[in-house]
């Protein structure tokens, strides 16, 4: 499963932020961590399901079969959540049952041995509407299947029904043992209106067209799996076919993203192949399906064969031009299907075997389909979120005492979690981790694996006791703080390091990769770092070095404060290193003395054409034109970039730049022509760069913008020109959009004033139909973010303001905003 996060990069960010602000009090913690035995085992999952969509039931019959454990047992207890038990058969008798705090007790009628299987059929009516679930980082709530749009009310939002089970939601749609150390096959039979399409697990064997306007699905799915990952979808979609080898790869869109469906998941056979060959082991399952659906209540999902998608992967081929945004999560969601779908982590506090190499995946199709910056770029930006919440530094990877399940599903499991694993890599070299994960797939396959049974696989290929970067990364918390100070002794010709780790709590042990430049030529050298806080390292070198740089290739998951560097070594790293990182703290210091040198400011100019676009991008960013000794050169050179970069992300922050400075008229006729650009992100600065300096020229220009296709800056452009010329005809477009714009707001406060204003011509207008828009947009926000209590304050304090601000305005449908507005703010409150 992939975070919550819309437009990933970005809102990740956010959502941590809030956590860091938020004051939620959490209870004292509970060893939970361990492995349940349950007296039965789930061998088959049967289950004939019909809907009544608008009340949000379903009508189901589930035959189960069970096989006890260990010992004889003659009571089955099975998990089943906001249920009504209408009758229980086992092996086709009735049998005596109860029902209460949302468990199945039945009674089997006699003694079953060990291993001998016997069948359960119950007939029930699932209710998951009326659960009231708490919410989590990653899973905002826990009602298993829901049902999006059922009465048909909301032109803009299409009727579907989808499930999420993660962690254990899936039994509020059917009775089951709700555990991941449970594996069962299972086959699902799906009533459904004849209009809709359906997607489950496994193939699609038949169809049957129902005389009553419906029509009966039925899929297959003969290889076990854990019970949260089962998966029923249904809608109107498009689907578009393509393989990987024999095997089907489908694509299930609304009919408005058919024709970009394949840009935006069409890498995926590719990559099957990539992580096939990567991990050791071929694909192993019969198909592979991607859906995306409305309302998601997570980022994505791996159900086996069926990944389920937010609706953030609807991308326009406008918002493509810029970047797939989607990719990440697209590799995140098919690496599952090695780890966590085909080896599933035999309890929640081992869920570091399932999504940490899920994340760490992201990194690795980057690194091969476009090169190792982009991929650092990725990681970087990972492990700042990670060091981004104070709180992650004091939780283990490996965790047997949280509050919740969905405590689990946090930065340290995901994004930490990921890099512990590239550090590892690291150490033990290609050859050794990658056959390490093969021998832990295939001796795991269809079961259960947990970090012991990985540190266990590693070893044995790579013959290495690892017992010390387990016990520190997965069995201990936080990472090393390091401040290092150094200095090139002539007389012992030695270069004297001293390393202190700063933080709190346990100290690490490590091999540190040293870069050192002696005439102008780089080499490369690695020491071991003892546990300790303070230590003396020493190394041979016969002439004093120009540049040193530690943590060279990066790998180390730390803090690292060089107190000896100078801007001249800043300038020498940036020119000689080839490490992401590297160059990217070279320009973020450089820029801080940028004007106090003209070496310092050549290098900016340089870095402006870096290899990798985002540092390129950030180059810009920190440019300092007005205190520039050559602000001609400068100026020429941005002009050139937003006309020219191969990378439309890199043109933008070039005219934001332009933008910036005291003559940005100047370049009117260049911001106009930057106006007509097929990308969202160009067109979308330039426009709001117009809006400000011209904006009698904006009308004109967004008249031949299909609104359909706009997204991100764009998007957010036309609501700043839209709420500036009150356009009747545009309200709607701002109001359905408010909700995307106040999130952006965390990141880019600039959009402040949008939106506000917005806000207020929305308040103002007496349109009913936008301030619906609007106050479904509020409350979305709450469902998604309102557990954030610095989130939800503000929150509260914008809807009681559209109160005011709804009584200033002095419009015809004063009381009916007012009555709804208050209606609004009381059921966020």
């Amino acid at each position: 499963m992939i975070q919550n996060r819309k437009h990933m990069k970005k809102s990740y960010s956010f959502l941590l932020g809030l956590i860091f602000l938020s004051q939620v009090t959490f209870g004292q913690n509970h060893d939970l961590g361990y492995t349940e035995i349950h007296p039965n085992s789930l061998v088959h999952t049967k289950l004939d399901l019909s809907f009544d969509i608008p009340n949000q039931e379903i009508f189901g019959v589930a035959n189960l079969t069970v096989k006890p454990n260990q010992k004889p047992t003659d009571q089955l207890v099975l998990d089943a959540k906001s249920m009504l038990i209408h009758q229980v058969l086992v092996n086709q008798k009735k049998s005596k049952f109860s029902y209460k705090n949302d468990l199945l007790t039945i009674d089997l009628g006699q003694t079953f041995q060990a291993d001998t299987p016997y069948q359960v059929e119950i007939k029930y009516t699932a209710q998951p509407s009326k659960i009231k679930g708490t919410e989590g980082e990653a899973i905002t709530e826990a009602r298993g299947m829901y049902f999006i749009d059922p009465k048909e009310e909301d032109p803009d939002k299409p009727t579907q029904i989808w499930t999420q089970g993660e962690p254990e939601s899936n039994s509020a749609w059917f009775p089951t043992l709700d555990s991941p150390n449970q594996k069962t096959t299972q086959e699902i039979s799906i009533e459904v209106p004849s209009k809709f399409v359906t997607l489950s697990n496994g193939v699609l064997v038949s169809q049957k067209n129902n005389p009553n306007g419906t029509r009966t699905d039925y899929w297959k799915h003969d290889q076990p799996h854990a019970p949260y990952l089962f998966f029923v979808g249904a809608g109107e979609f498009d689907i578009t076919k393509d393989k990987y080898k024999d095997i089907p790869v489908d694509y299930y869109t609304e009919p408005k993203y058919t024709s970009t469906a394949r840009e935006t998941y069409g890498m995926t056979p590719e990559m099957i192949g990539f992580f096939s060959k990567i991990y050791g082991i071929e694909y192993p399952w019969k198909k592979y399906s991607q859906i995306t659906v409305r309302d998601f209540v997570s980022g994505a999902m791996e159900n086996t064969t069926a990944v389920v998608h937010a609706e953030g992967a609807n991308q326009t081929k406008r918002s493509l031009i810029d970047e797939n945004s989607w990719e990440d999560i697209i590799a995140h969601e098919l690496t599952h299907h090695w780890f966590g779908d085909l080896v599933t982590t035999e309890n929640w506090s081992n869920l570091t075997v399932n999504e940490s190499f899920a994340n760490y995946s992201e990194y690795l199709w980057r690194e091969y389909k476009y090169g190792k910056d982009h991929a650092e770029a990725h990681r970087i930006e990972d492990i700042e979120g990670y060091m981004r919440d104070p709180e992650n530094t004091s939780k283990n990877l490996v965790r047997t005492s949280y509050k919740d399940i969905r405590d689990v599903f946090d930065g340290v499991t995901y994004n930490k979690g990921g890099y512990i694993l590239h550090m590892l890599r690291g150490i033990l070299g290609d050859e050794h981790f990658f056959g390490g994960l093969k021998l832990y797939l295939s001796k795991y396959s269809y079961q259960t694996g947990n970090a012991q049974k990985l540190q266990s696989a590693l070893e044995e290929v790579s013959k290495r006791d690892l017992d010390w970067f387990f016990n520190q990364w997965y069995y201990g918390s936080g990472h090393p703080e390091i401040v290092a100070n150094y200095k090139y002794n002539p007389t012992t010709k030695k270069l004297e390091i001293d390393l202190v780790q700063t933080q709190k709590g346990q100290t690490f042990e490590f091999p540190l990769t040293i870069d050192y430049l002696v005439q102008g030529k780089t080499r490369q050298t690695s020491v071991w770092v003892k546990s300790t806080k303070s230590q003396r390292i020493e190394v041979p070198i016969e002439l004093a070095p120009e540049l040193v740089i530690l943590n060279a290739n990066q790998d180390l998951l730390c803090t690292l404060e060089d107190k000896s560097k100078s801007l001249n070594g800043y300038i020498l790293q940036y020119k000689n290193s080839k490490e992401y990182l590297s160059r990217k703290i070279a320009i973020e210091q450089i820029a801080l003395a940028q004007n106090m040198t003209a070496d310092a400011e050549q290098t900016m100019f340089l870095a402006l054409d870096d290899p990798y676009y985002g540092l390129r991008e950030l180059a810009i960013e920190k440019l300092d034109i007005a205190g520039a000794e050559n602000k001609a050169k400068l100026i020429a050179k941005l002009v050139e970039i937003a006309k020219n970069d191969p990378k439309t992300l890199v043109q933008k922050q070039a005219l934001k730049q332009l933008a910036s400075l005291e003559n940005a008229k100047d370049y009117l006729s260049l911001f106009e022509l930057k106006s007509k650009s097929e990308s969202n992100a160009v067109s979308g600065e330039a426009l709001m760069t117009l809006l400000k300096l011209a904006p009698e020229k904006t009308t004109t220009l967004v008249k031949n913008i299909n609104l359909d296709e706009v997204d991100g800056d764009l998007k957010y452009s036309l609501m700043g020109i839209f709420s500036q010329e009150k356009n009747p005809e545009h309200i709607l477009f701002v109001a359905k959009n408010l909700d995307d714009l106040l999130i952006e707001t965390y990141e880019d406060q600039s959009l402040m004033d949008t939106y506000v204003q917005s806000v207020r011509w929305i308040m103002s207008s007496g349109n009913l139909q936008a301030l619906d828009k609007t106050l479904e947009g509020f409350k979305t926000l709450n469902q998604r973010y309102g557990k954030y209590e610095s989130f939800k304050q503000n929150l509260v304090g914008i809807v009681d303001q559209c109160i005011s601000l709804a009584k200033d305005a002095r419009q015809s449908k004063e009381k009916e905003f007012v009555l709804k507005i208050q209606n609004t703010l009381n059921e966020i409150k």
